[in-house]
C-alpha cells in the first residue's frame, strides 16, 4: 500500500511540475505570437519572416496537459479518503492540486513557492509513509 502512494505521488508531483512550466511557457509563446504579430502589423517585418517566425513558435508550442496528473490526484483521493492518518497529505495534495490551476498569470507566480509546496508534498508523503508503516 506504501509503496503505491509514495509512486503515485511521485507520478503526480512529476506531471504537475510539467504542467505548470508548461503553462509558464505557454504564457511566453502567447506573448511572443502576439508581439510577432506586432511587428508584422507595423510593417517590421515581412510576410515571409512573419510566416517563418510563427512557424518556429508553433513547432515548440507548449502542450499545456494535466490530465495524468488529475488522474492520480483521483486515485489517491480514493485510497486515501477513509483514512484518517493521510487527512495532513490529502490536504496538502489537494492545496497544490487546486492553487497551481487557477492562477491566472504563472509569469507573476513565485515559482520558489511552487517548488516548496512540491516538497511539502513529498514531506508529507514520507511523515504518512512512516506513521503508517509503524502501526500497521
Amino acid at each position: 500500500f506504501c509503496n503505491e502512494i509514495a509512486y503515485l505521488i511521485g507520478e503526480y508531483c512529476s506531471d504537475i511540475s510539467v504542467y505548470y512550466y508548461d503553462c509558464i511557457r505557454a504564457e511566453h509563446y502567447n506573448f511572443d505570437k502576439k508581439d510577432l504579430y506586432d511587428r508584422f502589423y507595423r510593417q517590421e517585418i515581412t510576410d515571409e519572416k512573419y510566416r517563418y517566425e510563427l512557424g518556429i513558435l508553433e513547432l515548440n508550442r507548449p502542450k499545456v496537459d494535466r490530465r495524468k496528473s488529475t488522474a492520480i490526484y483521483f486515485k489517491l483521493e480514493i485510497l486515501l479518503k477513509e483514512e484518517s492518518l493521510a487527512k495532513s497529505l490529502m490536504g496538502t495534495l489537494k492545496k497544490v492540486h487546486n492553487t497551481y490551476d487557477y492562477i491566472n498569470s504563472r509569469l507573476d507566480s513565485d515559482e520558489n513557492k511552487f517548488e516548496n509546496e512540491i516538497e511539502n508534498l513529498l514531506k508529507e508523503t514520507r511523515e504518512f509513509i512512516k506513521v503508517y508503516k509503524s502501526i500497521n
